[in-house]
């Protein structure tokens, strides 16, 4: 248990137990690593206020604290592609690996995780599974591109992805090999920034509902002026398959020739040095 007043820590205790002071069962109350732990007996618990107090090995009260739980009313995992195909142009290249997300045999696909029908969630869905690794896999996470949430083919089969290992929120995943798929076309695009196109009220009261919207920008006309960077950019790809599956593409799979001197292209984790004592590092995500 920390006790902190801003970013200062006043106090760090090892908790040895956790005594419940409020009573909903369908929440449990435990001591892991030196805290109090509070997890739902099951995914769709209801929302409640919990109440516990955290006890040293002293036997001295470190706190009280008073949560409130808020759950869905539902949950969904959606797949965006639930059958993956084999992919024509590399199904027979035995020299193909799996680990390797740019030389993938079969399609790739997103799994989101949906609360209430409509809130996309799935950035708190850390423990996404797959109940057959050997026919679909989710990729490890790498630095500046999310990809513990995108499910790769790897066989044929089916498998079931769970929100986590045991729960009862699922959907079904079939790897299949006929009818092999091709690439059809594949876009890229360039987005230097973003504004508000209509924002959300500055607050509103549960259950009620905002909306808001936001335009995606392109400007390319400034150049390097002393110390002042020019318009820059990340370049988002993605392929459309001939069965309308798309898929997104990070910038360690793609490769780019720049065909104008106007346009300076800095590959994932590279710095652009075109400007004399000017440098731009390309280190935050995995893109051009």
């Amino acid at each position: 248990l920390k006790s902190d007043l801003g970013s200062r820590v006043l106090s760090t205790v090892d908790i040895v137990s956790c005594t419940r002071k409020t009573a909903p069962q369908d929440f449990k109350l435990e001591v892991k690593d030196g805290a109090c732990l509070l997890t739902p007996v099951d995914e769709m618990s209801s929302t409640t206020v919990v109440g516990y107090e955290a006890i040293d090995a002293n036997g001295n009260t470190h706190g009280r604290v008073y949560a409130r739980v808020i759950v869905p009313s539902s949950l969904a995992i959606v797949v965006a592609d639930p059958i993956l195909n084999k992919i024509a142009a590399i199904s027979d290249e035995a020299s193909v690996t799996c680990s390797d997300l740019s030389h993938h045999r079969y399609q790739r696909t997103a799994v989101t995780v949906i609360a209430n029908g409509h809130i996309d969630v799935t950035s708190y869905a850390t423990n996404l599974v797959s109940s057959n690794t050997g026919v679909a896999y989710f990729a490890t996470a790498t630095s500046g591109w999310r990809t513990d949430s995108l499910l790769l083919g790897k066989s044929m089969g089916s498998t079931t992805i769970s929100l986590f290992s045991g729960s009862k929120i699922s959907a079904n995943v079939a790897v299949v090999a006929t009818p092999t798929v091709s690439v059809t076309k594949m876009d890229n695009l360039v987005i230097t920034d973003l504004e508000w196109g209509t924002p959300p009220a500055h607050g509103f009261r549960y259950p009620a509902k905002f909306t808001g919207s936001f335009l995606a920008k392109q400007i390319l006309s400034q150049v390097p002026v002393g110390d002042s960077k020019a318009h820059h950019g990340y370049l988002f790809s993605r392929i459309t398959y001939d069965d309308g599956a798309i898929e997104f593409l990070s910038g360690s799979e793609t490769t780019t020739a720049r065909s104008s001197s106007n346009v300076v292209l800095t590959e994932p984790g590279g710095t652009d040095n075109s400007v004399s004592g000017l440098e731009i590092q390309n280190e935050a995500a995995d893109q051009w």
